[in-house]
């Protein structure tokens, strides 16, 4: 990744956002957008949300997320109630890898004129059944005339109590990484969608499952809750580019984090997926994205916790890796041996 100085340095050049990167950009607005900041900022560009003084008790959390045809969703392959609910839980991930709640939204819609007004009203059914699931409203937006591709943008506000409210910044030399759930699954789901044919045999239960987690996706809202409630994580963040480009944001610059890939818990229908593609299913849980499981570093001596989350919840929890002194390096261990990997995952640009 490019630092602030290369950036730089490249500006004068007419650098490009392909060029320096999504996160090299993401440094530059944060390195500008702090000198800006009031006392009332507890936490800013560089989390999954920010997070603001709201009152004595809690923490206002605040977070955007958007879809846009033909980089999230492929509008002749995706159902409108199923995309209103996609929006929303691409949000409400972010709010559970806080250890929050969900409580407002507002919206930008940007369409064509031509848009059928029929679509868009199952685009909102969708959108605020979901809502509704997490215990919020929709309570504003913005509505503008888009010339091509239709692009959402939903805005979250949620609140956190004060102690319980949880970071990417946080985790120890000796800390254990624990992923929730099974990973894999919307790549696969994706894959499915482009080409119908080719799994058509496979038991239907597992076609509609895999479908579903790329078409709707999900957020673990309890679970983070949960897992905050406990004090079981020191820090955590949401699976949304990869399980290992989101590892890396857990480190910083001074820890390194090891993940055994016999521990990875790749969803089975995912492997079966990526074989019959000619892929490697490990891959696809490491890297496929837009999981959104809670991905968290553990105390060890809290580790015998994982049990009663899972006993609670219904969600298995694994134990992948563990954290150690470093340079912010994802390593991955397989058969005895230990190499650094690249971390590839999602990137815009």
């Amino acid at each position: 990744m490019a630092g602030l100085g290369s950036m730089a340095e490249e500006s004068s050049k007419t650098a490009t956002l392909r060029s320096v990167g999504e996160f090299s950009f993401i440094n530059l607005v944060e390195a500008r957008a702090r000198a800006f900041y009031r006392d009332d900022v507890v936490v800013g560009i560089g989390d999954d949300t920010a997070v603001l003084h709201f009152n004595d008790r809690e923490f206002l959390l605040l977070t955007c997320d958007g879809q846009i045809e033909d980089t999230h969703f492929l509008c002749q392959l995706t159902d409108p109630f199923s995309l209103g609910r996609r929006l929303v839980n691409v949000n409400a991930s972010d709010i559970a890898a806080m250890g929050g709640k969900l409580r407002w939204a507002v919206i930008a819609v940007n369409v064509p004129p031509d848009t059928e007004v029929a679509w868009l009203e199952k685009f909102f059914d969708g959108l605020l059944w979901q809502l509704e699931q997490y215990g919020a409203c929709l309570v504003g937006g913005n509505c503008s005339k888009a010339t091509g591709k239709l692009v959402f943008d939903l805005t979250v506000a949620g609140t956190v109590l004060k102690d319980l409210l949880v970071t990417r910044k946080g985790a120890q030399p000796g800390d254990l990484l624990a992923v929730t759930g099974t990973l894999g699954r919307a790549k696969a789901g994706l894959e499915i969608i482009k080409a119908p044919h080719c799994f058509q045999d496979m038991p239907q239960d597992v076609i509609e499952n895999l479908i579903a987690a790329y078409r709707v996706g999900g957020a673990r809202v309890e679970l983070g809750a949960k897992i905050a409630s406990v004090g079981l994580a020191r820090s955590m963040i949401d699976v949304s580019d990869g399980l290992l480009q989101d590892a890396s944001h857990l480190c910083g610059d001074d820890l390194d984090v090891v993940i055994d890939a016999a521990r990875v818990p790749v969803n089975p229908g995912c492997v079966m997926v990526a074989e019959r593609s000619g892929e490697d299913g490990l891959w696809w849980g490491l890297a496929g994205g837009e999981d959104y499981e809670l991905l968290f570093s553990v105390p060890p001596e809290k580790v015998n916790l994982l049990d009663s989350i899972h006993s609670a919840t219904g969600v298995p929890v694994t134990v992948v890796g563990r954290f150690c002194e470093g340079k912010g390096r994802v390593l991955l261990e397989r058969e005895g041996k230990i190499e650094t990997v690249k971390q590839g995952g999602w990137q815009h640009f």
